[in-house]
């Protein structure tokens, strides 16, 4: 059965008067309540799809429906739609209905060439696609990724030249960029930037490192000095160079002093304490009897005015 298609004039706006986020990378538009009641009445099969005419500058391309919420007698489309259509705000476009084929294959042509340097430019092409319900030869359109705006040409379709791409399988395929020259060498990721005191750092390859010898640099202090260092013989003759400080033989687990015969006599500074040793009993025990007696005498005057006092706080409570 033939059905009379869908075709009405409307004044078109961009999607900043809908205020729907997403709207702009799509070809999906708003129309208002009334366009729905009228498809429904014509019996017109779902998915709804449209071609939309400018009088004045001729030009066309296909759409789909994202909702039935615009206000009377307006419509409201992506800003690159209105751009390709050579819109202004508020001008006549005319909206008819089709039926359009399953797309099986789309050929497009990307405007620029840094979109194919991506990881997957496929996968992200299928993934945007998702908010487009049609395609037509001749027709652009644009999505976003990370940011950043594509845009670009549909060369070819199959098995139509306008198809509908809703719950499709579509094969899609690549034509160089515009901006592509034959011949030209695709860049490689640039490598992270090496700075200039990095570069003049000298590198020591680990062949040249002797494992069984011991670290040739001079020890630090905490406090930052420099450790002291004298010349020693062994047995062999061999000089070898070691610290003035006490050394600890990991090996062996226990530390090393040098006996006194080869340090020498003892410094003055190094006698015993010569004084005589006291307990802390001892230091609590006054020096002198006469000394003791009067310690004593103030202890029992400290005890009788505790235990006057003691008596009128307890007459005062009474």
């Amino acid at each position: 059965e033939m059905r009379s298609p869908f075709m009405d004039s409307y004044k078109a706006f961009s999607s900043a008067y809908a205020q729907k986020s997403g709207m702009e990378y799509g070809n999906k538009i708003i129309m208002p309540t009334s366009a729905l009641a009228r498809l429904t009445t014509m019996k017109i099969l779902t998915p709804y799809l449209f071609r939309m005419t400018t009088p004045q500058s001729k030009r066309k391309t296909y759409c789909g429906v994202l909702e039935f919420v615009a206000e009377e007698e307006c419509v409201y489309l992506p800003g690159w739609m209105m751009r390709h259509l050579v819109l202004e705000e508020g001008g006549n476009v005319i909206i008819t209905s089709m039926t359009m084929k399953m797309a099986t294959a789309v050929k497009i042509q990307p405007y620029e060439t840094k979109f194919i340097q991506l990881t997957n430019p496929k996968v992200v092409l299928e993934q945007a696609l998702t908010r487009y319900a049609c395609m037509s030869k001749g027709d652009m359109f644009q999505i976003e990724y990370n940011g950043d705006t594509y845009e670009f040409d549909v060369i070819s379709c199959a098995p139509a030249e306008y198809v509908h791409i809703i719950n499709a399988d579509v094969n899609l395929e690549f034509d160089p960029p515009k901006d592509y020259v034959d011949g030209q060498v695709m860049p490689k990721p640039a490598e992270p930037a090496i700075k200039e005191e990095t570069k003049s750092i000298p590198l020591v390859k680990a062949s040249k490192i002797d494992p069984t010898k011991s670290f040739p640099g001079d020890g630090m202090k905490i406090t930052g000095k420099p450790v002291k260092k004298e010349e020693v013989k062994d047995a062999t003759g061999i000089t070898k160079t070691t610290a003035a400080e006490p050394t600890f033989d990991p090996r062996a687990e226990k530390l090393v002093f040098k006996a006194l015969s080869e340090v020498g006599p003892a410094p003055q500074s190094l006698k015993s304490f010569p004084g005589k040793g006291r307990t802390l009993a001892d230091l609590a025990k006054p020096d002198n009897p006469s000394k003791a007696k009067e310690v004593k005498k103030q202890k029992k005057q400290k005890s009788r005015n505790r235990q006057s006092l003691n008596s009128y706080f307890a007459f005062s409570l009474q």
